[in-house]
């Protein structure tokens, strides 16, 4: 596979990788703008299983001590009544004969997949480690934007843009931490200077652009790789990257 850079300017998207930006976006901007946006949780019952499954370990039926003709304790005192008593010279002589378990080197490497082989977030997607970092500075250039502008905002707009601000530092530490997974190195670059805004409006308008721009090179990327736990990371964050975005529009709409 080869590896991208990431640059929100230059997006090729793959036929796939549109249907899932327009099923995103359809999720995210419901038809009603009244209509909230909501991520129903995976609910769980009290045995720790999710809601609508059914518990196996419930079914499972174990015979009860009446269907045992003798108990635990009778079979073990038999097996050591009839085991044959030795003399001790005996016996010294036949423990003599006994060698030590030496297991080979090998039985323990064919019990368990090398560190490596693994599905989620292994070594087999180093070649996205660059990518990884430059998503990760991105993340926190628009925690930086956003602070900024809820700094110039007030009221309601204030605390959304405050808010979006925390969604990429979230962003940016969980893009760390696949990358630690990935790699083994910890990845987190300094933090971004204040930018210079000129126009608060001019700038959310920038924000609606690039929140999309961005939401497209996540699922670009996400199509591509064949990690389902790298894959699912970029599709979430895709996802609020297009939240950003109504949530922009919104703002603007009501200035």
């Amino acid at each position: 596979m080869e590896n991208k850079t990431f640059n929100p300017n230059n997006i090729e998207l793959t036929e796939e990788a549109n249907e899932i930006f327009k099923r995103v976006w359809k999720r995210v901007i419901p038809d009603s703008q009244e209509s909230p946006i909501v991520v129903e949780p995976i609910k769980y019952g009290i045995n720790g299983t999710p809601s609508g499954t059914t518990d196996h370990a419930s079914e499972l039926s174990f015979p009860s001590s009446d269907e045992f003709p003798v108990s635990i304790q009778e079979q073990s005192n038999q097996m050591v009544h009839d085991q044959p008593q030795l003399e001790p010279d005996s016996r010294s002589a036949q423990l003599a004969k006994v060698e030590p378990y030496a297991p080979e080197a090998s039985h323990y490497k064919n019990d368990f997949p090398p560190r490596s082989a693994v599905p989620c977030l292994g070594s087999q997607n180093l070649h996205y480690e660059e990518l990884l970092k430059a998503m990760i500075r991105k993340e926190l250039q628009n925690w930086a934007y956003y602070r900024t502008l809820a700094r110039r905002a007030g009221g309601s707009a204030a605390r959304v843009l405050a808010s979006m601000a925390s969604e990429d530092w979230q962003n940016a530490k969980r893009l760390s931490a696949a990358h630690f997974l990935i790699s083994g190195v910890q990845f987190w670059p300094e933090r971004a200077g204040t930018p210079n805004i000129t126009s608060y409006l001019t700038s959310l308008r920038d924000r609606f652009i690039d929140e999309q721009q961005d939401a497209a090179q996540y699922i670009a990327n996400a199509t591509e790789s064949t990690d389902p736990c790298l894959s699912q990371l970029l599709l979430d964050i895709a996802e609020g990257n297009l939240r950003h975005a109504y949530q922009i529009r919104l703002l603007i709409e009501q200035l």
